[in-house]
């Protein structure tokens, strides 16, 4: 089994943070619907968006595992929402069709992984603290993340920061 290399988990955390900080149109109800076997009808449930960034983290070093290959058929699709989700003009629907195709990458044994989970707030908490990092009010955009890291991030999700 192989270990992702540290851009990868650095864009994925990334985009957990990026996206745990957004207060777009993409909602709770909106991503519930995104498609795919993920969904947000228990307690305490994460939006799908984030039950994919943070069960991506989460399948590190398990059977699950993101490989390489699939990373890079992942990336352009992160950054696409990334890009979407700064956009004014941006219908839902089309970000709902990125995260269906973000899950219809991966395997159906991923998705399903993840989904097992039923990942909520307190996990992406606790996760965040094994990795030490904190996505706290007033933590910034990376949270206290190393420089080393954050140049990861940045240089993995192409921005200008």
């Amino acid at each position: 089994m192989k270990k992702h290399p540290i851009s990868i988990i650095g864009l994925t955390l990334g985009l957990a943070v990026v996206l745990s900080s957004c207060s777009g149109s993409f909602t709770s109800s909106n991503a519930a619907q995104a498609g795919g076997l993920l969904n947000a009808d228990y307690e305490n449930a994460l939006p799908v968006e984030l039950q994919l960034a943070v069960g991506i983290l989460a399948l590190d070093g398990t059977e699950n595992a993101i490989d390489a290959q699939i990373a890079a058929e992942l990336l352009p699709l992160w950054k696409a929402i990334r890009s979407l989700s700064e956009s004014d003009s941006v219908a839902a629907e089309e970000i709902q069709a990125v995260f269906k195709q973000i899950q219809e990458t991966m395997t159906p044994k991923q998705v399903q992984a993840i989904a097992a989970m039923q990942l909520t707030r307190e996990d992406m908490t606790q996760l965040a603290e094994e990795m030490g990092l904190n996505f706290g009010a007033g933590a910034g955009r990376f949270g206290e993340l190393s420089p080393e890291m954050q140049a990861t991030i940045e240089v993995g999700i192409g921005s200008n920061y």
